[in-house]
């Protein structure tokens, strides 16, 4: 059995492509023996681990808008919009607050402390608190105050964690980066996201837009952030160089586009197919 070393990146609801890559290694026979990730990898990684991945798919799955909708708790705080804990109360069925030393491979989540400028990687203590950490889009969520740090996601500074899975002797490096720039790129993926009037100026801040006016100051800020997330991500691939590299577009799906779990599922299972066979076929 081929053992990997899996890292995903930070990307929103494009994480979900994770599960068909996870499931497309497995299906192939490769082990999964360690793991890291970056907010939405972090969520995705923390509940494979946990053994859970499967009843998470299941709930996600039956997730439509109005259900992703009502899982956002805002609030009216300068430092974010969302709570979210209505989201982490849902998700704590499938990674019980459990321990990172005590799940059956090693993992990380990564954040960032915004007052030191510096990475925080989580490899032991609270599983939800790792993840919450990592997940703090800043301006969406609110951070987390944690030992005189206001820690925020870790897109910010390592999106692709590539430098913080745990290696081991002959593993294979696999790499799911959420946040490749393609400008060949058709997205299959209708890139809608949640319409309702309450949400507009966030999901056109943070959603991906077929009609997007380029001289909007809010989609010039919009593509910033990916373009600095791309690069960062591409220096972490030159430098750590993966085996496997799966890439999926920033703009293949919005960022709240939790409701399309079934299309981005398959997206990553296809994604996975071919880079395997890539790789498959090289080391023949």
């Amino acid at each position: 059995m081929k053992n990997v070393s899996l890292v995903i990146s930070c990307g929103g609801a494009k994480g979900l492509v994770g599960i068909g890559v996870i499931e497309e290694l497995e299906r192939r026979g490769y082990n999964i023996n360690s793991a890291s990730g970056t907010s939405i990898g972090s969520v995705i990684l923390g509940i494979y681990a946990s053994g859970k991945l499967d009843e998470f798919k299941q709930w996600m799955l039956k997730l439509g808008r109005l259900d992703v909708f009502r899982l956002m708790d805002f609030t009216i705080n300068k430092q974010g919009i969302l709570k979210g804990k209505k989201i982490f109360d849902e998700m704590n069925h499938f990674f019980k607050d459990s321990l990172i030393e005590n799940l059956p491979i090693p993992y990380s989540a990564v954040s960032a402390d915004i007052k030191s400028f510096k990475e925080v990687v989580f490899e032991k203590g609270s599983l939800h608190h790792a993840i919450r950490c990592s997940i703090s889009v800043p301006s969406l969520l609110t951070p987390v105050i944690y030992k005189k740090m206001i820690l925020v996601d870790g897109g910010i500074l390592n999106p692709l964690p590539l430098s913080r899975v745990k290696r081991t002797k002959d593993d294979i490096l696999v790499a799911v980066n959420l946040n490749h720039m393609d400008p060949d790129y058709k997205n299959n993926i209708t890139p809608s996201s949640l319409d309702y009037p309450i949400m507009q100026k966030m999901i056109n801040y943070f959603s991906y837009n077929k009609n997007e006016d380029n001289g909007n100051v809010m989609n010039y800020l919009n593509k910033t952030v990916y373009i600095m997330m791309s690069q960062l991500s591409k220096n972490s691939i030159d430098i750590n160089k993966p085996d496997i590299l799966i890439n999926i577009p920033y703009n293949s799906c919005g960022f709240f586009d939790y409701h399309k779990t079934s299309e981005l599922i398959k997206f990553g299972v296809d994604k996975a197919r071919v880079a395997l066979n890539n790789y498959e076929k090289n080391i023949v």
